[in-house]
């Protein structure tokens, strides 16, 4: 195992340092309002914070309650890499999501058992993780998920550290553009008999229903949990196929509604 950077290499900062520096500014009271705040939102108005806030203490904050509901990191769209340090933050949820939910883990990487060993709100805790981090010189990658052991089941969940069949399944993500012009032409030559949905409103569920599916691996069960979870709304394990079908059809994706 290669030895990681000094302390000092690289331009992210730790959590703990961040609050440091917050605080020595003078902020710490106005960012504990900003917590306070987003406490109270819905959940999907906290989805789409964590899509476009700047500051990174901030979605530090928004990771963590979404992390308290539930929301596992691959539904937290989109992958925040414009900046080095927002991509530290989104791999840190990540660990931070796994080691919650699988507190007996041994890593692979018997250095790196300190991300299970220390509590996540610990100094002790963070350290260890921009260690970690920094060990992989190019930001997250196979190595990180190897050093913590991960299998491919463990990885379907997260936003960086990705198994080659997740990656499979998310590049139809960088098409939703396209393939959502398809469901709408669809939909504008089939309208909703009932009057009730425009083909814009279709259009928009089923590139959402499309979305979960490819990030639950083509799983039907998890893709319902992951759209009710998404948007609140319940969508049963029969629904989920029809709509399938239907984006076949429009698409002309195959193998989505079989199995």
């Amino acid at each position: 195992m290669p030895s990681p950077p000094e302390a000092g290499d690289g331009c992210i900062k730790s959590v703990p340092d961040m609050l440091r520096q917050c605080n020595a500014r003078g902020e710490r009271g106005a960012f504990q309002q900003i917590v306070a705040g987003m406490e109270d939102s819905t959940t999907r108005h906290l989805l789409q914070r964590v899509a476009t806030v700047e500051d990174p203490l901030t979605f530090w904050a928004l990771q963590l309650l979404l992390d308290a509901r539930d929301i596992p990191p691959c539904l937290r769209l989109p992958k925040r890499d414009e900046s080095d340090q927002l991509l530290f933050l989104t791999w840190l949820a990540d660990v931070a999501w796994f080691v919650k939910r699988n507190p007996r883990h041994q890593t692979f990487y018997g250095r790196w058992q300190g991300l299970l060993r220390n509590g996540r709100r610990t100094e002790k805790w963070h350290k260890v993780a921009i260690w970690v981090y920094r060990a992989g010189h190019q930001g997250p990658s196979h190595y990180h998920s190897k050093g913590i052991g991960l299998s491919d089941v463990q990885r379907q969940p997260m936003m960086t550290m990705l198994s080659n069949a997740s990656r499979s399944h998310r590049r139809i993500l960088h098409r939703l553009p396209e393939l959502g012009d398809q469901i709408l032409l669809r939909c504008l030559e089939n309208p909703d008999r009932a009057g009730r949905f425009s083909a814009e409103d279709v259009r928009d569920r089923r590139v959402k229903i499309l979305q979960v599916f490819m990030l639950a691996g083509r799983n039907k069960t998890l893709a319902a949990d992951y759209y009710r979870k998404a948007t609140g709304q319940q969508l049963s394990r029969q629904a989920l196929t029809r709509q399938l079908e239907a984006i076949e059809i429009a698409t002309g994706l195959r193998s989505l509604s079989s199995g």
